[in-house]
């Protein structure tokens, strides 16, 4: 893996994606803690 200091498209993406990920992820804990409430 070749690692440089401008951010590459591929890098973007990856960021991107797990951005996304956690998003999905902490709408889910939101959701589910207002459905205990």
């Amino acid at each position: 893996m070749v690692v440089s200091v401008a951010p590459t498209n591929s890098d973007v993406a990856y960021s991107r994606s797990i951005y996304k990920i956690n998003a999905r992820r902490c709408g889910w804990l939101i959701h589910h803690r207002e459905q205990e409430a």
